[in-house]
Parts: C-alpha cells; sequence; structure tokens
C-alpha cells in the first residue's frame, strides 16, 4: 500500500480534518464506544506529535485505527462514512512508517552524522553480519518448532462436539535461505465436547501437506456416524471410535469404481454425495458399511454450516404469538420500519447500525395481508450497542423455556484505560418483560461464528487484541437456561 500522504504537513492536515469529524460524530453519538475510541486516539496521536514531538515506539505500536475502521466501521454506510474510513487507513499507513528521521526530513532538517562515525557504524555493521554468516555456516542455527497449532478453517457443531480442522507447522531447520514454499504441516480434528465436563481431542489426520494443498480445507459435515471433512484429500472421523478414515478405506470397500475419488466433488445431504469429476456420475456412501451406492444429484447445492456468516444468526425481532412481538431496535428503527401498519417479514435480520437499541413489545394485527404491526412500547429505558437476538438455523429468534424469553447479544463498554477501544460480545437472556436472566461476557472482541444448537450455544472468534501478538482464537460454549459457560482455546 502506497500513503497518499507524503509529508508531514499533509499528515497534520488530514489529522485535523479527522480529528474535527469524529468530534462530531462522538458528539452526536456519545454511547457508541466506537466513536469514543477513534476519538481518542486521534487526539493522541495529536498531542504526541505537538510542537515538534516525536512519538515513543510504545505510543506509535499503541494506535490501531485502521483496524477499528475495518472491524467496526466496514462497509461503509454512506459515502461520508467511507471516505473518513479512507482517512484513517491513511493515518495508520503514515503512523505506524513513522521515524524520527523521516520527520527530520519531512521538517526540512539536513543535518548528517560525522564521517568517522558512520565508518565505525559501517565496519561494525559488516562485522556482525560476518560472525552470523559463519555461524550458521559452522554450527546451524537450530530447529524452529511452533509450539501449537491454529484453525485451518470454520468449525463445525455436531450432536455432542464442536469439530475444528487444526494446521500445525512442522519443526524445520532454520536457514538464511529459508522458503515458505518448502514449510509443512500437518492436520488435526479437535473435538470439543458440548459437555464441559468431558475432555477434548486432538485427532491426528495426515501430516507432510502444503500451504497450497489445504487451501479449500473445510469441514462438510457429519452423517450421524463419521464427520466428513477435506483436508488434503477426503476423509472422516467415526464419531463414536474416534478412528480417522481416508481415501484407502473408500477404495478398499468399494474396488469396482476404481480412482474415482482423489477428483471427486463433495457434498453431504444426509450422507457423503460424491459426484465424478465428469459429473457423469454420482453415488452416496453408506456410513455403516462405506460402500457407494448410485445416486440421483441432489436438487440443489446444500449449504454448509461452516458457510453462514454469523449477521445469519442475528434478528432484530420476531413474533411470540400471532398477536405478539418481541425485538430489539433503535428510536428511528421503531419509527421508521415498525411504524403501525408495517407488514412483518418472515426473516428479520439485524442491520448493522451505530445507535443503540431497547427492547420492545409490540402488538400485532392479524390480516389477509398478513401480520402487522399495531403498536411499539419499549420495556424499559436499558440501552444496547449492536443489539440483535440469537437465532437458529431456520432464521427465526431462539426461545428458552422456563420462563419464556430469548438470546440477546451486544457489545459491551470499551476499556480505555487497557486500551481495548472495542467492547467485548456480551449474550444475556431476556424474558418477555426485558429483565435479564442472567448476562455473560464472552471474552470475544471479534466473532466469527455463532453454532445454535438445543440446549447450548456456540460461539468461535478472537479475544481482545494484545500489543505486538496475535489475537487468541477461542471456543466458548453457553448453555442457554443458566448462562454456564466454558472456554477453550484454539490454539492447540
Amino acid at each position: 500500500m502506497a500513503s497518499v500522504i507524503q509529508n508531514r504537513q499533509e499528515f497534520f492536515e488530514m489529522l485535523t480534518r479527522t480529528i474535527a469529524d469524529l468530534d462530531g460524530y462522538a458528539q452526536r453519538e456519545p454511547a457508541y464506544g466506537v466513536w469514543i475510541g477513534l476519538q481518542r486516539q486521534l487526539h493522541a496521536m495529536r498531542d504526541w506529535t505537538a510542537n515538534g514531538g516525536e512519538p515513543t515506539v510504545q505510543q506509535i505500536t499503541s494506535i490501531n485505527i485502521g483496524l477499528i475502521a475495518a472491524r467496526e466501521l466496514e462497509p461503509p454506510a454512506n459515502a461520508a462514512i467511507g471516505e473518513l474510513i479512507n482517512r484513517l487507513h491513511e493515518l495508520g499507513y503514515y503512523w505506524r512508517r513513522w521515524t524520527p528521521a523521516a520527520s527530520a526530513a519531512a521538517k526540512g532538517g539536513n543535518s548528517k552524522p560525522g564521517l568517522g562515525k558512520l565508518l565505525i557504524f559501517i565496519v561494525v555493521a559488516i562485522a556482525a553480519v560476518l560472525v552470523i554468516v559463519v555461524s550458521i555456516a559452522a554450527f546451524g542455527l537450530g530447529n524452529i518448532t511452533v509450539p501449537s497449532g491454529s484453525p485451518l478453517a470454520p468449525s463445525a457443531r455436531t450432536a455432542d462436539n464442536i469439530a475444528t480442522l487444526i494446521q500445525t507447522l512442522a519443526p524445520y531447520r532454520a536457514s538464511l535461505n529459508h522458503r515458505p514454499e518448502d514449510e509443512r504441516f500437518k492436520v488435526g480434528l479437535f473435538l470439543r465436547p458440548l459437555d464441559s465436563h468431558a475432555a477434548s481431542r486432538l485427532i491426528p489426520i495426515a501430516s507432510g501437506l502444503t500451504v497450497s494443498s489445504m487451501h479449500f480445507a473445510h469441514i462438510l459435515g457429519d452423517d450421524g456416524t463419521f464427520l466428513w471433512f477435506t483436508a488434503n484429500d477426503i476423509a472422516a472421523v467415526n464419531l463414536k471410535t474416534l478412528k480417522p478414515i481416508g481415501i484407502r478405506e473408500l477404495r478398499d470397500a468399494n474396488p469396482s469404481l476404481g480412482d474415482i475419488w482423489t477428483d471427486a466433488k463433495y457434498q453431504l445431504d444426509d450422507r457423503l454425495i460424491v459426484t465424478t469429476h465428469d459429473y457423469q456420475r454420482v453415488f452416496a456412501v453408506d456410513p455403516t458399511t462405506l460402500k457407494a451406492v448410485p445416486a440421483k444429484a441432489p436438487a440443489s447445492q446444500k449449504r454448509e454450516e461452516s458457510e453462514r456468516k454469523p449477521e445469519e444468526y442475528l434478528a432484530s425481532g420476531g413474533l411470540v404469538s400471532a398477536t405478539e412481538w418481541f425485538g430489539v431496535h433503535s428510536k428511528d428503527e421503531v419509527e421508521r420500519e415498525f411504524k403501525p401498519g408495517t407488514g412483518i417479514s418472515a426473516v428479520n435480520r439485524a442491520q448493522k447500525s451505530f445507535a443503540p437499541r431497547r427492547l420492545y413489545r409490540g402488538r400485532v394485527d392479524t390480516t389477509t395481508y398478513g401480520p402487522r404491526i399495531a403498536s411499539m412500547t419499549p420495556l424499559s429505558d436499558n440501552e444496547y450497542l449492536h443489539a440483535a437476538l440469537l437465532c437458529g438455523s431456520d432464521s427465526q429468534p431462539l426461545r428458552v423455556t422456563g420462563p419464556d424469553s430469548f438470546l440477546l447479544t451486544y457489545t459491551g463498554k470499551p476499556d480505555f484505560q487497557a486500551r481495548r477501544f472495542i467492547g467485548n460480545l456480551f449474550l444475556a437472556r431476556v424474558d418477555l418483560s426485558g429483565k435479564p436472566i442472567w448476562s455473560l461476557d464472552t471474552g470475544i472482541q471479534e466473532l466469527d461464528q455463532i453454532l445454535p444448537g438445543s440446549g447450548s450455544v456456540a460461539l468461535v472468534g478472537k479475544r481482545p487484541m494484545v500489543e505486538d501478538k496475535v489475537s487468541e482464537p477461542i471456543l466458548v460454549i453457553v448453555d442457554s437456561p443458566s448462562g454456564a459457560a466454558s472456554t477453550t482455546t484454539l490454539w492447540q
């Protein structure tokens, strides 16, 4: 990326303009933590560089305005927000590459180090390089070992487990000529039981794989007996015995089919469906015998659970009964989308909004044209950021009984002292009067997946960023009735 900011003057001009915009947004929406977080970071950048000041390395690395813009503001709600996002990225890019030397050049400074000091520096640098080269030639640098693996593809839910493919870089000899394409990986299937008292398992699947061979790795789903997935080739794990199988077992069970397995297309539709590479033959694999029997191609490609984005499991509300609505909305949304006489859609996805939302009950009229809103009443003054009701695979809000209630997701308040300008994801159970039965800080800042099911909800995401470190991927399983949660790292 090449920055459009070419010098210090252009940086300050863009910074001043962007601060003015953020001050305006923060004044209009003081409850929205993203505006406040960006505002504080921009003001800090201005203060650290005032009167010719130079930011320290720690100050430079503490700014993450570009990341916040990418996570919280994209895609832009309008052209003005889009232009703001571009400026935040430009400022962040220039800031990350800020050095005192560049600052002096931008100010027009032309001081040069003494010739003697420069020669000494060059001699010392050359000597250091020679020592390193001789050491490597004589002794080598030893093996580089990665302590744990990381998720290779989205997770999937079975009746008893959350399954995740884990890739781990194999140890390799350090070398000045190391090439990433020479790296080899092993892949395992990590099974985290929904029962928090049961032990997790990491089942070895394959080894010696290259990065390119794992590009299309993903979990297809389970047929009740096997959990099917692709890493390099088609493979599966028996969910009862935890024994892995692969192409060899499929060939042994179907000797008359020859080698159709390597180039076949795979999908899951109650059973594993295998379509030959020329699309001329279709088979269904019996999970009991692994025999492939001729079958008809599915009428449509069944969408895998792992392909669904978190937004597809978030609703603005739903019908409690034929005459009642329960939802979470901003004031503008109620006036615009839920005014009296408005029809109710079968699916009501929560839209991205910066405005805080409140819980509402609605009275619904049944008409020949379908249900229509008659009136809306707020249940309390409590406001929630990025709030939505959690849905099942049918896109309808999940209901929890005893008492009748819904699961509410929202973003918590930022922790400015810890320099966390984006709040964590919270999950709460609220009854039909809007009263919270329990609430939970999931520890997730960036949500990647929602895996709902009977009695519990699984959330996959990343912990808040730690300076100079990669965010830790975690799996959080929440018991819907009680709110009891278990958290598992996906660094395995």
